[in-house]
């Protein structure tokens, strides 16, 4: 971490920038687009384990405009494979002004089960997560990989993941439903989560398809504030 300012503090991968940052020191990373809007493929999952960092996309456009340069995507072809293509373990960090593109089930490589994860029960719980204008989407034909959750929260420690909110973002799939879109996973919490002005978008195949499965352990309270849920079928 330096206050210089240089090319050679310019990174090419999203993990490279992450792992040049320290924790609890308000860092800050900004993305700036590809030439000609392609997308940065990945090969293996991005870990945002740093407390207190800012992930920061430059000239984002809201959907439905998505020719940017600012996707991430990954897993269909890759070489090596984690199980979800984000997963934010660090307290008190913000991401915004991205497109996560993923895909799910099970390929030659391994099995994706979420596109987005926050928290797990053994490495982290991301306290005070704040998401915005974000594009959290799967691009899997009808039940070509499965149903796993696009975006899950988890935790089984304590109240589980506190603070979590989620701003001015599209999470779903044009082809298929997840069981469920968004999935609150683990014993414990969350612990007041809000989504505002977000959109849901599912092809629902069955009665039982669900946008949103809260789990057993939410406490204080859970809010969406002015969502929209879309059912594409």
């Amino acid at each position: 971490r330096t206050d210089d300012l240089g090319n050679t503090y310019v990174k090419t991968g999203l993990q490279s920038a992450i792992d040049a940052t320290e924790t609890n020191a308000n860092d800050y990373i900004l993305v700036i687009p590809t030439d000609g809007g392609t997308v940065r493929t990945h090969t293996a999952g991005i870990n945002v384990n740093k407390n207190n960092l800012h992930i920061l996309g430059v000239g984002y456009k809201p959907v439905p405009q998505t020719y940017q340069g600012l996707t991430f995507t990954g897993f269909v072809s890759a070489t090596d494979v984690d199980t979800e293509l984000v997963l934010a373990t660090g307290g008190g960090c913000e991401i915004g002004g991205l497109r996560f593109l993923g895909t799910s089930g099970t390929h030659a490589n391994g099995t994706i089960t979420a596109t987005f994860r926050a928290g797990t029960a053994s490495t982290g719980t991301a306290h005070d997560l704040w998401l915005h204008d974000l594009q959290i989407e799967n691009n899997n034909a009808a039940a070509a990989g499965g149903t796993a959750p696009v975006f899950e929260v988890t935790g089984d420690v304590g109240a589980g993941i506190a603070g979590l909110r989620v701003d001015r973002s599209w999470i779903g799939n044009w082809s298929w439903a997840p069981t469920p879109l968004v999935n609150f996973a683990g014993t414990a919490g969350p612990t007041r989560f809000e989504f505002r002005d977000c959109m849901f978008v599912i092809d629902a195949q069955a009665t039982t398809d669900r946008f949103v499965t809260t789990g057993t352990g939410q406490t204080e309270y859970g809010l969406f504030k002015n969502c929209d849920f879309l059912n594409v079928e």
